[in-house]
């Protein structure tokens, strides 16, 4: 009667035990990072051309045409969502060559004693009478439309004092055209405009305000 006991007490402690030692585990992990930098980059897509290759006065003395349309177009790319960059201009002295609603761009003589004030620059963004606005002339700065490569659509430049400015909703890549059309604006040239070389410069850069 004994043994006869004795052998369920030991398979009870069999089974009784038995589910007290899980199954070994095979998986094992480790989680990787790779923190991507902010990008910001600003590329030539189209080379600037800078300077006609041949400059024409009007019979009437009081117009200039040049050939082609100067200017370039930048291709910008960032993966900041909320990126803001800006179009400058400037003339030789650092005044800024825009109007106000960068409609217009301001060319000024570079040769010494010729290089306008900045009442003959306000005047030249006017147009309203060539005799007050010596050695400087402005040309059309057509509306500048981004065109989108890859991410987000991004907005057109809101215009604030004197430059353009773009703000970026999200990350991509877009081409920006910059150009300068091929003829002074009417009532901004005459012979009061002295011969040499006038200059403009357009900056397109993350930097809010520029100092050439």
């Amino acid at each position: 009667m004994k043994f006869t006991k004795f052998i369920p007490l030991a398979l009870a402690f069999t089974f009784a035990t038995g589910s007290v030692f899980a199954a070994a585990t095979t998986t094992r992990n480790a989680e990787y990072q790779i923190e991507v930098p902010t990008l910001f980059n600003i590329t030539e897509y189209v080379a600037p051309k800078t300077q006609p290759d041949s400059v024409t006065l009007g019979e009437d003395l009081n117009s200039l045409e040049w050939t082609g349309t100067l200017g370039a177009t930048y291709q910008v790319a960032t993966n900041n969502p909320s990126q803001v960059f800006y179009v400058h201009a400037k003339t030789p002295d650092g005044s800024n060559a825009f109007s106000d609603d960068c409609s217009k761009i301001v060319f000024c003589n570079t040769a010494s004693g010729q290089i306008p004030d900045s009442t003959a620059i306000a005047s030249a963004k006017t147009g309203t009478d060539a005799s007050t606005n010596p050695n400087c002339f402005a040309a059309a700065f057509p509306a500048v439309v981004p065109a989108k490569v890859a991410g987000t659509d991004l907005a057109n430049p809101a215009t604030t004092e004197g430059k353009l400015t773009f703000t970026a909703s999200g990350s991509g890549t877009w081409r920006i055209p910059l150009a300068v059309t091929p003829n002074a604006l009417a009532n901004t040239f005459s012979p009061a405009d002295a011969a040499g070389l006038y200059k403009a410069t357009i900056y397109i850069t993350d930097q809010a305000t520029i100092t050439p």
